[in-house]
């Protein structure tokens, strides 16, 4: 199966969701700000909600959820941005 590149949007990068860890607005930011702009450039739907207490916790819980969650995937182990099929632009 061959998978379409995904476009990343200005402001919706790891970078940018790596700056906003540890506010207290987090979840609302990851969803309307990286998820929202996402979604809409890729054509995709049915998006998560980080900003839906039932599923994260609400506030301080939230916040260090998602800032812990964000955390693991800053592990440079898991840096795969030299992976491409076409090699590097």
């Amino acid at each position: 199966m061959l998978y379409a590149p995904i476009t990343i949007p200005e402001g919706a990068s790891f970078r940018d969701m790596v700056a906003i860890k540890g506010k207290t607005d987090i979840g609302d930011q990851i969803t309307k700000h990286i998820l929202g702009p996402l979604a809409s450039a890729n054509k995709l739907a049915d998006m998560p909600d980080f900003n839906d207490d039932t599923k994260v916790g609400s506030g301080k819980d939230k916040v260090d959820t998602l800032t812990t969650l964000i955390a693991i995937f800053e592990n440079p182990a898991l840096d795969f941005s030299r992976n491409r099929a076409e090699g590097d632009d």
